[in-house]
């Protein structure tokens, strides 16, 4: 039966999601909260991969995982290693881990994260814990063996390579110096090849044809100077860095080139090479970075993931909580928030293979990410994903205007025989829900499917659903949700259809 209305169009997320704006003030294109789903390429939003075991057994006493990373030693030898406990760990790239830590000094601590680097095939690894060797390791198969700095430090928290030398930030000798090796050699360090920038170094990375120092104060670039007797000279370019070394990253950005992109107590901020700018404004505010535990956030670390394009930055969500316990997510060619991903708590992060891996804490173990849709962090299947995403509130007409909402037509991916429910609300509108199937109207091939009879969905089919709306108000906010093992959703966008029936004065309170 036709039904004529009007219709309002939520969809697709080419926006993202949006914390810091009222669901009312939102565009169609803007989320106004989500919960383990990305936006994909198309605006579309769908669940988020789930997480496994990686090493079926834990480390011995089930340390919490301090460091992971994969390592090239050439274009043909490549190992992963992980730091646990007080043991560092060659791991064959499938998960068969081999102690490498001989006599070295590793004090085992939840909060002894390390930072690595690669100088010319060799292994750079520090935790910044002053009674801990500073490590490296040469080749595959081999142990790892302190560090040779010709003494002039013991310590550092930050380690970067930069123009064929190997740099070394907040030092036993110094918390404001960065150390720099000679050219192509990083176990000679002249007597007065450092810099002093006067606060306490947080993060090293280089950008373009310079190194950026951070403080919590500023960013300083060492730029080349082509000159043997001096070779660089110090800059400062900004007035906001890095809180922490594993808090800052470098990303490609068409049409910006190079950045820095790094998290301070306020925020996430990009750095050009010239200046900084907060670009996460859109998780200001009491709905997201607000519930952060602030005093934590130095612990914070950033997990690139080219082949989604995506910075997974790990933050500690609640006012005590003290761990990393979920991941929000940055599309930097985009531009576009997502996220967060919740329900696992992660203490460091890699690319293992070209996909996320992740140490847990108090676990013994690594986790993959995007392999399956398992969730908790015992990688047992009996967890599902709880996600869900919230559109704006429109109000077609304007928020003057009274509308009766009639039904609600959804637009999906055919991905299975799986419920998703739908629920809508508004200020004037208890919410109501109902379910959808991903189905589409195909039918099940395990059940109902005839030959000749039913119909089969290509891979990826679009399709849409209509459900029945009630209730008379000017807005409406619909809310999509899944939480079973196994089942994926995918919508692409939604329309409400609505009749409207005129401005109504609403009552006010009081004698009148």
């Amino acid at each position: 039966m036709a039904v004529r209305g009007e219709s309002v169009q939520v969809g697709p997320w080419t926006g993202g999601v949006n914390y810091a704006v009222p669901a009312e003030d939102l565009q169609p294109n803007e989320l106004f909260s989500m919960e383990n789903m990305r936006v994909g390429i198309g605006g579309e939003v769908f669940k988020r991969g789930g997480s496994a075991k990686y090493n079926s057994s834990a480390i011995s006493g089930t340390p919490t995982i301090t460091g992971l990373v994969e390592h090239r030693f050439s274009a043909s030898s490549s190992k992963g290693y992980v730091t646990a406990g007080a043991k560092i760990y060659e791991d064959d790239l499938s998960a068969s881990f081999t102690d490498r830590t001989s006599s070295m000094t590793i004090s085992a601590g939840d909060d002894n994260t390390f930072v690595f680097a690669n100088f010319r095939g060799d292994l750079y690894a520090t935790n910044g814990v002053a009674s801990d060797t500073l490590l490296r390791i040469t080749a595959a198969g081999n142990n790892a063996a302190a560090a040779d700095v010709d003494s002039r430090f013991t310590t550092a928290k930050a380690i970067e390579v930069f123009d064929n030398r190997l740099w070394w930030g907040n030092l036993s000798s110094g918390v404001d110096r960065v150390w720099r090796s000679d050219l192509a050699d990083a176990t000679v360090y002249g007597a007065n090849a450092f810099f002093q920038v006067g606060e306490d170094v947080t993060a090293l990375k280089k950008i373009g044809n310079a190194l950026s120092i951070h403080t919590t104060e500023s960013i300083h670039l060492a730029i080349p100077t082509g000159n043997a007797a001096l070779p660089y000279k110090l800059v400062q370019r900004a007035n906001a860095g890095a809180i922490g070394e594993r808090a800052a990253v470098n990303v490609q950005i068409p049409g910006s080139g190079e950045v820095v992109i790094y998290v301070r107590q306020d925020g996430v901020y990009q750095f050009n090479g010239d200046s900084a700018s907060k670009i996460s404004w859109k998780l200001d505010g009491e709905r997201y970075w607000d519930a952060l535990n602030k005093a934590r956030l130095h612990k914070a670390f950033i997990v690139k993931y080219p082949k989604r394009n995506e910075l997974w930055i790990w933050v500690p969500n609640g006012a005590s909580q003290t761990t990393m316990n979920q991941a929000i997510v940055y599309d930097y060619v985009r531009q576009i928030w997502y996220g967060p991903f919740t329900d696992v708590t992660r203490n460091c992060g890699a690319l293992i293979n070209d996909e996320p891996h992740f140490g847990g804490h108090s676990s013994g173990r690594v986790f993959s990410h995007e392999s399956s849709t398992l969730v908790d962090d015992s990688g047992a299947a009996t967890s599902g994903i709880d996600s869900f995403m919230e559109t704006s509130s429109p109000s077609p007409m304007g928020t003057d205007v009274m509308l009766r909402w009639l039904f609600l037509r959804t637009s999906f991916d055919v991905l299975g025989n799986y419920d998703v429910l739908v629920t809508f609300t508004s200020p004037g509108i208890v919410g109501e829900s109902s379910t959808i199937s991903m189905l589409g109207g195909f039918d099940p091939i395990e059940t109902s499917f005839e030959i000749e009879a039913s119909s089969i969905s290509s891979d990826a089919s679009l399709a849409s659903s209509d459900t029945d709306l009630g209730g008379y108000d000017p807005t409406i906010k619909i809310r999509y949700a899944n939480s079973s093992s196994e089942e994926d959703f995918k919508i692409r966008r939604a329309s409400a259809v609505y009749k409207p029936l005129g401005r109504v004065r609403k009552s006010g309170a009081g004698i009148t």
